[in-house]
């Protein structure tokens, strides 16, 4: 177990803060203005290849090092590029795997296990996740009491499409999908008829293009008298995956560390 005070805790204590201030403020952009900018990940590639190559020429690891350094990159370029071609990701979240990929290379707390660190990220990413889904069907489910009203009530679609907008959506008043910036319908109306549009991975809009969506569907549905619609948030993926940063720091991923140790 690595010390705090010696070279290797103190390098990985600058290179954790840097990542640590990097995904902070991609969080406070992609809430904000609902972009980041690229000069975010390159400055945090800049700022951690310089502590990186300091490791490198003062030979604190050995050559399991920099075998274990490009295992871990190769799975963030792939992790990254994979979930942003499939339309999983979107692409600041993809290109903040990536860039985490090559930049945080080590754990040196956690155990003596080399579990590439980018792995337990993206585990604990989908961990947080799960327990957004699970957040959604409970309030969902608590609104089908209190309403004591069919969900899926003026509105058709498939069992797949229902069980979409359950784990990833919620009933809101046209008005407020009108006016927030997160949110995205998850129906639209088709001769007359209401019908969900929920997907597993929704189409990316530009804003224009999403604005007037939003538009066409509120207004359609406050001359339907539908006083709530089902709608999806467009929560800051960057946020979460600043949790799950957080997350393997200090806890690592233990089941990950079970099944691969």
């Amino acid at each position: 177990m690595a010390s705090f005070l010696n070279p290797v805790g103190a390098i990985w204590i600058i290179l954790f803060s840097i990542h640590l201030l990097a995904l902070a403020i991609a969080t406070v952009y992609d809430i904000k203005y609902r972009i980041i900018p690229d000069k975010t990940w390159g400055l945090l590639l800049l700022s951690s290849a310089i502590l990186l190559s300091y490791e490198f020429l003062a030979n604190t690891y050995d050559v399991v090092f920099f075998i274990l350094y490009a295992v871990n990159a190769f799975f963030g370029l792939f992790i990254g590029l994979t979930m942003f071609y499939t339309g999983a990701w979107g692409g600041a979240d993809s290109k903040a795997i990536m860039t985490i990929g090559i930049t945080y290379p080590y754990i040196p707390f956690l155990s003596s296990c080399s579990v590439p660190p980018i792995l337990i990220l993206s585990v604990n990413f989908l961990f947080v996740i799960i327990l957004v889904v699970f957040g959604f069907v409970g309030y969902n489910l608590i609104d089908q009491v209190l309403s004591k009203e069919n969900l899926f009530q003026n509105v058709e679609g498939t069992f797949g499409q229902k069980i979409i907008a359950l784990v990833s959506g919620f009933k809101e008043t046209p008005e407020r999908l009108l006016n927030s910036k997160f949110l995205e319908p998850l129906e639209k109306q088709e001769d007359g008829f209401w019908v969900l549009s929920a997907q597993l991975f929704q189409e990316i809009f530009d804003d224009d293009e999403l604005a007037r969506m939003k538009k066409k569907v509120a207004q359609q549905a406050i001359e339907s008298n539908r006083n709530k619609i089902w709608v999806r948030p467009q929560p800051p993926g960057i946020l979460f995956l600043l949790v799950a940063f957080m997350l393997s720091a200090f806890l690592g991923n233990p089941l990950l560390e079970f099944l691969l140790c």
